[in-house]
């Protein structure tokens, strides 16, 4: 019984590096496996060597030490062989599969065979028609071959619906990670959907826990704004009480404010006893004396009212004997001394001016 490791591919031999194991001489590289289809069996491959790989040589299976991955050590010396004879060596390397209700199942591609004995064990073949790479890869006993021919190989119905796959496709590889990635895809879509509900569970948990800061925040707020409002206006009353007194004691003012009288001091010489003492007089000293309706004022720099010698309440005039107005008017060059009653003598009768 042939082991796992004795059942090779035909594409691991075809192009594949021979070497002679005893020298390591390049002997040529794999061309196409000497099959043998009625019988389903591999007799050896042909090497092709030389320019153009026009030299043909053929080795048996029972010469072969090892296949790898980069190529096949030999043993022994190969055989001639005829490139016309190559040519005409038979395999059911890329014939079309049929069934025997008239559907075409697949084409194979490749086969499993033992390396001591040569038997194929499986031929490969895909579905859809092309190399392997994008469909599945199923296997075809060569127990289920009916009959076969030049381009094609006819299997059963029944058989053809039931092949076991070998290997899985680019399609249905596709179709698993797509299947994978709708998985994944639903998965993370539940997470999101969880992780938004706590969001929103907590979001609604903090505007409660807002609004309920911001009332009582507001409340505050008003408290604090009321008793501002009420400082305030009691503030305004207490200004407004204020000035309300201030303009009623302003109202118990008399309507003539009193005048401050200031009266004309000697400063050159003292006053003259004769002058009548009913009534005063103003002097100019660089200072300005108004004048009233009986008397006569000098400029001192200083405005002195002069006070009446009758009593506010009198409407009676000055008498008589008092000196014309023109009499008191200032001369021009020095002030003379003015007595209030001129036919009375003064103590000074002499013609000394004053000064």
């Amino acid at each position: 019984m042939a082991t796992q490791s004795d059942i090779v591919r035909h594409s691991d031999f075809i192009n594949q590096l021979v070497l002679d194991r005893t020298t390591l001489e390049e002997l040529g590289r794999v061309e196409v496996l000497w099959m043998y289809p009625k019988t389903h069996r591999v007799f050896g491959f042909i090497c092709k060597s030389g320019f153009l790989g026009t030299r043909k040589s053929a080795f048996k299976l029972d010469q072969v030490d090892a296949i790898g991955a980069n190529g096949v050590l030999t043993h022994g010396q190969p055989d001639a062989a005829d490139a016309e004879k190559v040519h005409q060596l038979e395999s059911l390397i890329n014939r079309e599969v049929w069934s025997d209700a008239g559907n075409r199942v697949g084409k194979i591609i490749d086969c499993l065979f033992d390396l001591k004995t040569g038997a194929i064990a499986q031929y490969l073949f895909v579905s859809n028609g092309w190399t392997g790479i994008a469909g599945d890869i199923y296997q075809l006993p060569p127990s289920q071959i009916i009959s076969l021919g030049q381009k094609r190989v006819l299997v059963s119905e029944p058989a053809a619906r039931g092949f076991a796959v070998y290997r899985e496709g680019i399609q249905q590889k596709l179709k698993e990670g797509y299947s994978e990635a709708t998985r994944e895809l639903r998965s993370l879509t539940d997470q999101a959907k969880e992780r938004a509900q706590l969001l929103s569970q907590q979001a609604r948990e903090r505007a409660k826990l807002f609004n309920a800061q911001f009332k009582e925040k507001g409340q505050e707020w008003v408290e604090q704004a009321r008793e501002k409002t009420q400082t305030l206006a009691e503030q305004m009353k207490e200004q407004a009480e204020h000035v309300r007194e201030q303009t009623q004691s302003w109202s118990d003012w008399p309507e003539e404010a009193p005048t401050l009288t200031v009266e004309a001091k000697e400063i050159a010489e003292p006053a003259s006893p004769d002058l009548n003492d009913d009534w005063e007089t103003g002097q100019t000293l660089n200072q300005e004396i108004p004048q009233d309706d009986w008397g006569t004022g000098w400029e001192l720099n200083q405005e002195i009212p002069v006070q009446s010698p009758f009593p506010p309440e009198s409407n009676d005039l000055p008498p008589n004997d008092l000196p014309p107005t023109d009499a008191l008017e200032a001369p021009e060059l020095a002030p003379e001394k003015i007595v209030a009653n001129p036919e009375e003598p003064t103590e000074a009768d002499d013609d000394e001016p004053w000064i």
